[in-house]
Protein backbone atom coordinates (compact mmCIF):
# COMPACT_ATOMS: atom_id res chain seq x y z
CA UNK A 1 0.00 0.00 0.00
CA UNK A 2 1.24 3.44 -0.88
CA UNK A 3 0.06 6.51 0.57
CA UNK A 4 0.53 10.64 -0.38
CA UNK A 5 1.82 13.76 0.97
CA UNK A 6 3.65 11.86 3.47
CA UNK A 7 1.96 12.94 6.24
CA UNK A 8 3.41 11.82 10.03
CA UNK A 9 0.96 9.13 10.12
CA UNK A 10 2.19 7.46 6.53
CA UNK A 11 5.93 7.81 7.86
CA UNK A 12 5.14 5.96 11.03
CA UNK A 13 3.14 3.47 9.23
CA UNK A 14 6.25 3.44 6.70
CA UNK A 15 8.09 3.10 9.48
CA UNK A 16 6.20 0.13 11.19
CA UNK A 17 6.27 -1.83 8.11
CA UNK A 18 2.23 -1.46 7.20
CA UNK A 19 1.97 0.70 4.49
CA UNK A 20 5.18 0.28 1.80
CA UNK A 21 5.81 4.26 0.95
CA UNK A 22 4.63 7.56 0.23
CA UNK A 23 4.80 10.18 -2.19
CA UNK A 24 5.49 13.59 -0.67
CA UNK A 25 4.59 16.67 -2.64
CA UNK A 26 7.66 18.36 -2.64
CA UNK A 27 6.28 22.06 -1.00
CA UNK A 28 9.96 23.38 -0.40
CA UNK A 29 10.91 23.18 -4.19
CA UNK A 30 7.36 24.54 -5.14
CA UNK A 31 8.68 27.41 -3.19
CA UNK A 32 12.06 27.16 -4.96
CA UNK A 33 10.65 27.06 -8.61
CA UNK A 34 8.41 30.37 -7.90
CA UNK A 35 11.12 32.53 -6.24
CA UNK A 36 13.69 31.31 -9.00
CA UNK A 37 10.85 32.18 -11.37
CA UNK A 38 9.31 35.15 -10.43
CA UNK A 39 12.82 36.96 -9.77
CA UNK A 40 13.67 35.89 -13.08
CA UNK A 41 10.52 38.07 -14.30
CA UNK A 42 11.24 41.08 -12.10
CA UNK A 43 14.67 41.07 -13.69
CA UNK A 44 13.29 41.46 -17.08
CA UNK A 45 14.79 37.58 -18.13
CA UNK A 46 12.97 34.57 -19.68
CA UNK A 47 10.94 33.07 -16.65
CA UNK A 48 13.40 29.67 -17.21
CA UNK A 49 16.15 31.28 -17.54
CA UNK A 50 19.53 30.00 -15.54
CA UNK A 51 17.20 27.35 -13.76
CA UNK A 52 16.41 23.49 -14.02
CA UNK A 53 12.64 24.10 -14.30
CA UNK A 54 10.96 23.73 -17.61
CA UNK A 55 7.88 25.70 -18.25
CA UNK A 56 5.20 24.01 -20.75
CA UNK A 57 2.06 25.59 -21.62
CA UNK A 58 2.25 27.86 -18.57
CA UNK A 59 3.25 24.76 -15.62
CA UNK A 60 5.99 24.21 -14.55
CA UNK A 61 6.12 20.61 -13.30
CA UNK A 62 7.56 20.07 -9.82
CA UNK A 63 8.65 16.05 -9.39
CA UNK A 64 7.16 13.95 -6.34
CA UNK A 65 9.26 12.60 -4.08
CA UNK A 66 8.83 8.72 -3.46
CA UNK A 67 9.45 7.82 0.55
CA UNK A 68 10.08 4.76 1.77
CA UNK A 69 12.13 2.58 3.91
CA UNK A 70 14.71 3.53 2.27
CA UNK A 71 15.02 6.49 2.69
CA UNK A 72 12.98 7.17 5.35
CA UNK A 73 15.15 8.53 7.55
CA UNK A 74 15.42 11.65 5.30
CA UNK A 75 12.28 12.66 6.22
CA UNK A 76 11.55 11.70 10.14
CA UNK A 77 15.09 12.89 10.77
CA UNK A 78 15.42 9.63 12.92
Amino acid sequence: MFGVDALPEALALVKSGAMAGTVLNDANNQAKATFELAKNLADGKDAAAGTNWKIDNKIVRVPYVGVDKDNLSQFTGK
